[in-house]
């Protein structure tokens, strides 16, 4: 069962308002999944299943995994023990709701280089059918090039995730998605601020700074982050303080790692951790901005190279067939 970012963005928007309204959870959740369907009704029912038996509202969360992220849990079940549930779900829904937007405006600037795909792959092969070939031969030609075409992207975008996945744990595989231009830096920024978040909503609750640090690193999906912040921990145990360390880490930019050890010092690292995440997300929206603006423009000027390759090689065979012509 997986949820849309739409879903998500709705889901938790609804559920913060419903809390700051006075509503249980449990009660808010009953009243969300009257006007649902599909697999948003289905986790709805099954969070409200987990309510009534008297669970948590961060077990009744854990449960849904692989619907629930790992961020998501962490956040809020730090914001559960803070009282500050609605808080989490405002967070939650603004930062879904930004990546549904980036998602959107990629899409939308992708559609125009897609048309003259589609467009030209059937205009340039009508020649053919016109002068005596067959539609078989034609749909061959069109619909099955461009099956060829969804067949490669399907594949390259299955790679890549893979590839995010296995970045996850691994941190070799993370430190060279991370050198990738623009989209290097595109997923770095994502994962400092679910880390930021993480960190700030379980020091928020009271979590010890082992158990926060841990849950950081896990929901930052990052292997390099979780790799720096594990070799960090013992030295943590042992009384050391964690801004230094992290200064130690390549994992962290400097500019972070400065203003976490000053928040340190200054006993203010709740407010810069809420600093860090703002500015973190709008790095990476930023630049979400930049690739959606950019992608449509390399894959049209793909799209027009391939239709210029095609129609120079129907003027050559149209050449060759006058010259045979010409011969007789």
């Amino acid at each position: 069962m997986k949820l849309s970012l739409r879903e998500k963005r709705n889901f938790y928007h609804e559920l913060g308002r419903l809390i700051r309204a006075g509503r249980t959870f449990a009660n808010g959740i009953d009243v969300m999944a009257e006007n649902t369907h599909g697999n948003l009704r289905r986790f709805l029912r099954r969070l409200h299943a987990a309510a009534l038996r008297g669970e948590s509202v961060a077990d009744a969360f854990v449960q849904q995994r692989p619907a629930v992220s790992e961020m998501e849990i962490s956040i809020l079940t730090a914001s559960e023990r803070a009282g500050r549930l609605d808080h989490a779900c405002e967070q939650l829904s603004s930062y879904f709701g930004a990546l549904e937007n980036a998602r959107a405006a990629v899409l939308k600037r992708s559609a125009y280089p897609a048309f003259v795909l589609h467009f030209g792959v059937f205009i340039l092969a009508a020649p053919k059918l016109a002068l005596g070939g067959t539609v078989v031969e034609y749909a061959k030609q069109t619909v099955g090039f461009l099956l060829m075409v969804y067949a490669a992207v399907t594949i390259v975008f299955a790679l890549v995730k893979q590839l995010a996945r296995a970045g996850e744990s691994n941190a070799q595989i993370d430190a060279v998605l991370r050198a990738l231009p623009i989209f290097g830096k595109l997923r770095r920024s994502f994962s400092l601020a679910r880390f930021c978040a993480t960190y700030e909503a379980q020091l928020g609750a009271g979590v010890n700074v082992l158990d926060a640090l841990s849950s950081a690193a896990q929901a930052g999906r990052s292997g390099v982050i979780t790799q720096s912040i594990d070799a960090a921990l013992p030295q943590i145990r042992a009384g050391a303080q964690v801004g230094p360390l992290l200064q130690n880490s390549r994992a962290f930019p400097s500019s972070m790692t400065r203003a976490f050890r000053l928040a340190e010092e200054t006993g203010e690292l709740d407010q810069e951790l809420q600093r860090l995440t703002h500015e973190f997300e709008q790095e990476a929206l930023s630049r979400v901005e930049t690739v959606s603006e950019w992608l449509p423009k390399i894959v049209y000027l793909l799209v027009v190279l391939y239709l210029a390759y095609q129609m120079i090689g129907i003027y050559q065979r149209t050449a060759t067939e006058y010259g045979k012509l010409l011969d007789l």
